[in-house]
């Protein structure tokens, strides 16, 4: 598996790389009060929407995500407690042995 994921990301590596050289036109970066920012390669500014979208996709769901791991550690130790508690309460039984 580590094999696998290592080949796509090479692979999304060396696309985003291809992406960047061939978008190198400039285009201007302007935000209203400011007034032109700077001067970017097409490429690099559609890049950083990229990374930007994915980090504030991650800020939303990473929260959520750790709150449902906690609550499946949480159940698998109350399930380990119950059963316990079962095992305990049933008399053992012994399998007569096979001839």
């Amino acid at each position: 598996m580590r094999i696998v994921r290592l080949v796509l990301g090479g692979i999304i590596v060396l696309v985003l790389i291809s992406f960047l050289l061939s978008n190198r036109d400039g285009t201007g970066v302007n935000f209203w009060p400011f007034g032109l920012l700077a001067e970017l390669p097409v490429g690099a500014l559609v890049l950083a929407a990229l990374v930007l979208g994915f980090v504030a996709g991650l800020t939303w769901h990473l929260p959520q995500r750790l709150r449902a791991g906690r609550r499946a550690k949480s159940a698998e130790k109350r399930v380990a407690v119950l059963e316990a508690q079962i095992a305990a309460q049933q008399p053992a039984t012994v399998l007569p042995a096979k001839p």
